[in-house]
């Protein structure tokens, strides 16, 4: 995997912050930082984690949407699209929370993976 800098919105060229928030994440997808089916954290601790406003983290997952890369499930979160496509991902994750017709409580996905990937934040904003 090639190491990709932290993402730094101040040092962003000028242009949409979402737009280059989505392309970092895009990066980093394609570098196989983030494996298929991967859940990416959730857009209040998306933007933290970057520094952004939670307007550009929503603007920057709708992005990576509209490109395929991930896909949202409701209620689940949102996960890296595999090469099995987008609704074979929704299928599996259906099929993952059956638990709950017999009274199982599904499992969360853990953001651990993610943020290992991307060192945990950006350790000089203060949340």
């Amino acid at each position: 995997m090639a190491e990709l800098e932290p993402f730094d919105p101040s040092a962003c060229p000028p242009g949409y912050l979402y737009q280059q928030l989505a392309d970092y994440i895009a990066r980093l997808i394609e570098a196989g930082g983030l494996p298929p089916e991967a859940p990416l954290p959730s857009e209040r601790r998306f933007a933290q984690m970057y520094g952004v406003s939670l307007g550009t983290a929503r603007h920057a997952t709708e992005l990576l949407r509209e490109r395929g890369l991930v896909v949202t499930v409701p209620s689940k979160g949102t996960f890296v699209t595999g090469s099995r496509g987008e609704a074979v991902l929704r299928e599996d994750r259906r099929d993952s929370v059956r638990g709950d017709e017999v009274g199982q409580v599904p499992s969360q996905p853990s953001h651990g993976q993610f943020e290992q990937v991307n060192g945990g934040g950006n350790p000089s904003r203060a949340v």
